[in-house]
């Protein structure tokens, strides 16, 4: 019968005897996968001890610097940050817009008569 986990039944079955240590094998392992495997290998584990919650899109995130001081992850951070200068360029027209109210030499003024 063809066993599908060999290697890995294996390489417990020495590390049960004592052949290899438990801290060499975690290592080895883990610097054969990629950063990415890690961190699915850590969330399917439930293995992080940070978790946070983007207050923008409800996305959960592992890493500290994945979501800034304000709870946002990048997107949502970016897409915030779009919504402040549209906002301020609002307020910008608006606020030049009565200030041509307030002008007595303006056709449009209210003062104007």
């Amino acid at each position: 019968m063809n066993d599908v986990r060999k290697y890995t039944n294996k390489l417990l079955e020495l590390i049960d005897e004592g052949m290899y240590d438990k801290d060499f094998v975690i290592n080895a392992a883990l610097n054969a996968l990629s950063e990415d495997e890690v961190a699915q290998m850590c969330r399917n584990n439930d293995m992080f001890l940070f978790q946070e919650e983007c207050d923008g899109c409800g996305d959960v995130f592992y890493y500290e610097d994945e979501v800034d001081e304000d709870g946002l992850c990048d997107n949502c951070a970016a897409f915030a940050m779009e919504q402040a200068a549209i906002n301020l360029e609002e307020e910008a027209y608006a606020a030049e817009a009565e200030e041509m109210l307030d002008d007595w030499n303006n056709v449009g003024s209210r003062h104007h008569y």
